[in-house]
């Protein structure tokens, strides 16, 4: 369960976390901005699982990405690279519309999705694992020029 892991203390508890100690206060945003990052990071395991899935059958290793099938598992995976945009929305509509600007982050989400879906050899999946990196840097970026 790294991806539960990951999600919980990459996403929700370090964005919180560090939210309260600077401002003694939670709010909806840092919750939501949370499970963003979250997702974000929880992508970059889950590619990281889905590019090792076939060793780590061979080791005993338990992830989810051994335990469910292909198809399942690249749903999840669509869930951690699209999801942060379902969320965007709530900052878009009820927080200001210049957080419409981190939706330019998505092209890496796609193009990560892309090369799980087309890829040959699970070599390839370290660049889908690549794009995974600069969607959640650049997703970060923007968000956070948004926040200026």
């Amino acid at each position: 369960l790294g991806e539960l892991f990951v999600f919980l203390f990459f996403g929700l508890i370090a964005t919180i976390g560090s939210y309260y100690l600077v401002t003694l206060s939670i709010s909806l945003n840092i919750i939501i901005l949370g499970s963003q990052l979250g997702f974000l990071s929880c992508a970059l395991i889950a590619i990281n699982n889905y590019r090792d899935r076939k060793t780590d059958v061979l080791v005993g290793k338990n992830t989810l990405a051994t335990k469910l099938t292909d198809s399942q598992f690249l749903k999840i995976i669509d869930i951690f690279l699209f999801g942060p945009y379902i969320l965007l929305l709530y900052f878009i509509l009820f927080v200001d519309l210049r957080y419409f600007a981190v939706l330019f982050a998505i092209r890496f989400a796609h193009i990560a999705r892309r090369t799980i879906q087309n890829y040959i050899h699970e070599t390839e999946l370290n660049y889908a694992l690549e794009n995974s990196g600069k969607h959640l840097l650049v997703f970060g970026l923007l968000f956070s020029i948004c926040c200026l």
